[in-house]
């Protein structure tokens, strides 16, 4: 954090002050899955992307600054969340590449064309496991309540050209689950990845790459949060200053 505006929202900087986002003080803000998935994005320069679910835009800002496409299409369904990523878009510089959209994807579908590149740190977890929040802004950012991953990746499937690539994170624990869904609407890993905390801990995130290809995935080193409590990977400082890092060289000591 590094200034505020007013009493509802803070005003912080980021990819070593490349960029500067206005986020919520109470209410949801983004967490280090917005990186995460940013780095994951493969490098489609001439590609107008799709993001699901943008919250304060900070995933898509993220992917323009580092050039993986040249414009993005962002839906948010909360018009809070919708403004302040229509602001963050111009306060950037990025108004002209960033079109924020405040609709429901869900419903929105029908009236898309088909996409190359659709990328969503969409909501975690199903009702009815775990605690829901009194915020309805952080509820359905989190929790399944308006969008269940069922119904989520039907229409991500409609929207997703012949050619296309669905970037997404999710928790590791609904890893088969989630790839099983994926594969009932003919949509298959092309790349994966696991994020753990610690070198030796269980993986707690995993990023995916779906495609309409059913073929062996690649599946990619380890992304490594933390070296030490407190000390960030050079990977992670990587992608948290928003410089390239070849996930081949993935040293944590």
């Amino acid at each position: 954090m590094d200034g505020n505006e007013g009493d509802e929202l803070t005003r912080d900087h980021f990819f070593r002050g490349k960029l500067t986002l206005l986020q919520p003080r109470r209410g949801y803000r983004f967490s280090l899955d917005a990186p995460m998935l940013a780095g994951f994005l493969p490098s489609l320069p001439e590609v107008e992307a799709l993001e699901v679910g943008t919250g304060c835009g900070i995933i898509s800002l993220m992917g323009l600054a580092l050039g993986r496409f040249r414009h993005v299409q962002a839906i948010e369904v909360q018009p809070r969340l919708c403004a302040m990523a229509a602001r963050n878009a111009e306060l950037n510089g990025y108004s002209g590449r960033m079109r924020v959209v405040c609709r429901d994807f869900l419903e929105l579908g029908d009236h898309l064309e088909k996409q190359e590149l659709v990328f969503s740190n969409p909501p975690y977890f199903p009702v009815g496991r775990g605690r829901l929040s009194r915020m309805t802004e952080v509820r359905d950012a989190r929790f399944e309540t308006r969008m269940p991953a069922d119904r989520f990746l039907e229409v991500l499937a409609f929207v997703l050209s012949s050619r296309g690539r669905a970037c997404l994170i999710f928790p590791a624990r609904r890893e088969e689950e989630l790839l099983a869904l994926a594969a009932g609407r003919g949509l298959f890993p092309g790349r994966l990845r696991r994020v753990h905390s610690f070198a030796h801990d269980k993986p707690g995130r995993f990023l995916v790459q779906l495609e309409r290809r059913r073929e062996n995935p690649e599946l990619m080193p380890p992304l490594v949060v933390f070296r030490s409590p407190g000390e960030y990977t050079p990977e992670m400082e990587a992608l948290l200053s928003g410089r390239d890092h070849d996930p081949q060289d993935s040293r944590t000591g």
